[in-house]
């Protein structure tokens, strides 16, 4: 952010630029289980339930991002 095209101290431009990161897991088994109802009435776990590899849902995904104003980019 340019503090002089703004007019704007570096502490302001430091307010509206956030940087961060984010997890997710989809699917956590010591959160708690997913559990699927089998028309038979019974509940089975999804891993039994299930006949795909849940692998992919149990890794933790990591995405970082940046915010700002969007008339920074119109500048």
């Amino acid at each position: 952010m340019s503090v002089d095209t703004f007019n704007v101290s570096q502490n302001q431009a430091d307010f509206f630029v956030i940087e961060g990161e984010i997890t997710n897991s989809a699917y956590d088994e010591e959160v708690g289980s997913i559990r699927i109802l089998a028309k038979n009435g019974n509940l089975k776990d999804i891993k039994e339930a299930s006949d795909i590899n849940l692998e992919g849902l149990t890794k933790t995904v990591r995405k970082h991002f940046v915010c700002y104003p969007g008339e920074i980019l119109t500048r």
